[in-house]
């Protein structure tokens, strides 16, 4: 230690005396310079050693917005196909004539109306030719009863003669039966199709002339995984989209459960009622179907810029006194831009939605408010 304090006091005295010797060789004017250059090294040199060491970084700049404490139902999609609320194809039970058609095609036709009616003329005359028949057959009857009761006729005659008269009222009654399928009459309300035949056409018994549609309700038949059978019931509310009107949903409530489980698709048939009073869906329109559950439950609600996904994972940064925590959540239900926390998250925490990239758990952290940011920027661009 001594030898070191002896070696710096010769070197302090070594370098004055150059200092001397070299400042009596300058001219006067240079010593003056050289004696200001010095002593602003001196200061400087004083100066450096007084600054105070710099600040520590601050944490870094992330954006977060607090988790929102949620009550809803339960919900799940699916994807179905519109019905008729009654659906008919009108076709001639026996073969016949076309004759007449009421209606022009895309009618609205009401129930039991005329809509279709065959050539009658043969089946008119065989009427009128069996209710000759029958009147004969009642006045045998009568004879015979007569006859019966004075002795004069045997049982045999009798019973022919009863027999005859149910035979000729059996007969009467099945052309008037035949008569009646010579006019086909709407079963409902409704709107009938296009016509498949024309007047004066032979048309074979059960071939379809038009169809015939009921559409101010319509039914909506989609399907439901058995692993949702408990969530399903009759009254549940559903929420109807179709792609010929964006951006619109038409409400309804099931009212059909099919007792069945599909075994193929492991899926369940349900059907809803739409209203379509308006008439502006159609029956096969392709239609996407939201259930909405009775039961309620309280949930937490985060944006999905949240989530930091890693491998078969999700995390979220929570900001807590200051520092980034990381922390893995369970994931429930995805909204637009919004996801459920089942996991890992309470409501009212603050997490982080900007600046994961640059965190780790632990790290410090300074909340920064976007809409100032974005403010300030300018007026920075601007000095």
């Amino acid at each position: 230690m001594r030898t070191s304090f002896i070696a710096l006091a010769a070197l302090a005295a070594v370098g004055a005396g150059a200092y001397a010797g070299l400042n009596e060789l300058l001219p006067s004017p240079v010593q003056g310079a050289f004696d200001k250059v010095a002593v602003a090294a001196g200061r400087s040199g004083s100066s450096a050693a007084a600054k105070p060491a710099p600040a520590s970084a601050p944490g870094v700049a992330v954006e977060a917005v607090p988790a929102k404490p949620q009550t809803v139902s339960s919900r799940f999609a699916s994807v179905g196909s519109l019905v008729s609320e009654e659906s008919v194809q009108l076709a001639a039970e026996q073969p016949g004539r076309l004759v007449s058609i009421n209606f022009k095609d895309g009618d609205r036709v009401a129930a039991n109306a005329p809509v279709l009616k065959f050539d009658d003329t043969l089946l008119m005359a065989e009427l009128q030719d069996l209710e000759a028949r029958l009147a004969l057959a009642e006045a045998n009857y009568k004879r015979a009863q007569s006859l019966s009761k004075s002795g004069y006729a045997t049982d045999t005659a009798r019973d022919q003669a009863i027999a005859d008269r149910a035979i000729a009222k059996a007969a009467v009654e099945l052309v008037k039966v035949r008569l009646g399928k010579t006019e086909i009459r709407a079963p409902f309300d409704g709107v009938v199709g296009f016509r498949l035949a024309s007047i004066g056409a032979y048309v074979p018994a059960g071939q379809p002339i038009v169809n015939l549609e009921s559409i101010d309700t319509l039914k909506v038949d989609f399907r439901v995984p058995e692993t949702r059978l408990a969530d399903v019931k009759i009254g549940l509310a559903v929420s109807v989209s179709v792609d010929a009107y964006p951006g619109r949903t038409f409400k309804g409530k099931i009212y059909a459960i099919d007792p069945l489980v599909d075994v193929n698709g492991r899926a369940l048939k349900v059907r809803a009622r739409l209203d379509n009073a308006d008439r502006l869906l159609r029956p096969g329109l392709f239609a996407r179907v939201d259930v909405t559950a009775d039961e309620t439950q309280s949930v937490v609600v985060i944006p999905e810029s949240a989530l930091v996904p890693r491998g078969s994972e999700n995390l979220v940064y929570r900001v807590k006194d200051g520092k980034a925590v990381e922390t893995t959540v369970k994931l429930g239900e995805r909204r637009v831009g919004e996801v459920e926390i089942v996991d890992g998250v309470s409501g009212d925490e603050m997490v982080v939605v900007a600046g994961q990239q640059r965190l780790k758990d632990g790290a410090a952290v300074r909340v920064v408010d976007p809409a100032r940011q974005a403010a300030a920027a300018p007026a920075k661009a601007a000095r």
